[in-house]
């Protein structure tokens, strides 16, 4: 069962959850859960300059998004094309870049109905 699993299904109780991974029985409190997504799924949302040209690594630094993840992503075809190839560092304007940072897929919490926020 992966993190987010875990909790999706915390985040539904009131008083606490009770998620069971084989032998191993773990209990998460809503606040724990919470603290869980802010500490290590929330991305932080970035100002970039619209027109200026970033690499990989200052996309990283301003970010917290890997440049070996931008290049595994590139190699999957979930990231854009660079749109300045001059040279050997590839770049991307700050529009495209936040742009595909916005249609990355993320932790979203359950509403009350159970569909997924945004």
């Amino acid at each position: 069962m992966s993190y987010q699993s875990i909790a999706a299904v915390a985040v539904g109780a009131e008083s606490g959850a009770t998620v069971s991974v084989g032998w191993l029985h773990l209990i998460f409190t809503p606040a724990a859960v919470a603290t869980f997504i802010r500490n290590h799924i929330d991305r932080p949302t970035t100002d970039l300059e619209p027109r200026r040209l970033y690499t990989a690594r200052e996309i990283e630094t301003l970010t917290g998004l890997t440049a070996a993840t931008i290049r595994a992503d590139r190699s999957r075809g979930r990231c854009p094309v660079p749109d300045d190839t001059e040279g050997r560092a590839h770049r991307w304007y700050g529009a495209t870049v936040t742009e595909a940072l916005a249609a990355r897929r993320g932790y979203r919490k359950p509403s009350a109905d159970g569909a997924r926020e945004r």
